[in-house]
């Protein structure tokens, strides 16, 4: 059997974080777990204020940081430990794209995306003949400004 670390929160002492990503509520006198699949798991931790059970057991076990709490697997409501890790927002949007759950949207699928196949065509051709980029955006009325 898998022995399970649990600390208490440092600012909301009514709750202990464990390891394996569950929290037991000593107000309660249980354990709370998500509602609904693949969603975050907030805590009611005072009047109207809510915390993600992520966010929770970081701070309970990493200390208390500005720096967002990344799921390093991208489940939402796989709390435990080995799955938390402190990052920029930076970091995080990188690594949501790097495991899949974003995908870059290029092209004509892309909504900011303005161009005909016929200024595409005039696009390659003018590349072929050596323009540079803003030569070829002020050509066909595309020069980075909206």
């Amino acid at each position: 059997m898998e022995t399970v670390t649990y600390r208490r929160h440092p600012d909301y002492h009514q709750y202990f974080c464990g390891d394996n990503g569950m929290i037991y509520s000593t107000r309660c006198g249980r354990y709370l777990k998500e509602q609904r699949r693949n969603v975050y798991l907030l805590i009611s931790v005072s009047k109207g204020k809510r915390k993600g059970a992520h966010r929770l057991i970081a701070e309970a076990f990493f200390g208390k940081s500005d720096l967002q709490v990344n799921h390093i697997n991208g489940i939402r409501n796989d709390n435990r430990l080995v799955n938390l890790e402190y990052v920029t927002p930076r970091e995080n949007i990188l690594h949501s794209y790097r495991i899949g759950l974003r995908v870059a949207v290029t092209g004509d699928k892309n909504w900011k995306f303005k161009a005909t196949p016929e200024i595409v065509d005039k696009i390659v051709a003018l590349r072929k003949k050596g323009c540079t980029q803003k030569e070829i955006g002020l050509e066909v009325g595309m020069c980075g400004q909206s």
